[in-house]
């Protein structure tokens, strides 16, 4: 289902797939429009490469005031372990 209510798109059971395989789904998911942010965890970031393998980064997106944000959240890697970052914007 999808609507807009107060400048937020709402989504429901948002199934994301590689041609016909489905590999990952999000029940619930509010998308902000036109400056109206809101706190939250973001989508998982997955990757693979020879250096460092396999690897999942999570993120949470803090809205603390108009145009001032931080993200932070923790990288893991299979060769490296984990890091934890921080990033504001002003």
């Amino acid at each position: 289902m999808l609507y807009k209510k107060n400048y937020l798109l709402k989504l429901n059971h948002v199934l994301f797939k590689a041609g016909q395989v489905p590999f990952f789904i999000i029940p619930y998911l509010a998308l902000p429009l036109q400056n109206q942010s809101k706190s939250g965890f973001l989508l998982p970031k997955f990757s693979f490469d020879d250096e460092l393998g396999f690897g999942i980064k999570e993120e949470f997106y803090f809205s603390i005031a108009p145009h001032r944000d931080n993200t932070f959240g923790i990288d893991w890697r299979e060769k490296r372990g984990w890091a934890f970052f921080n990033e504001f914007r002003w």
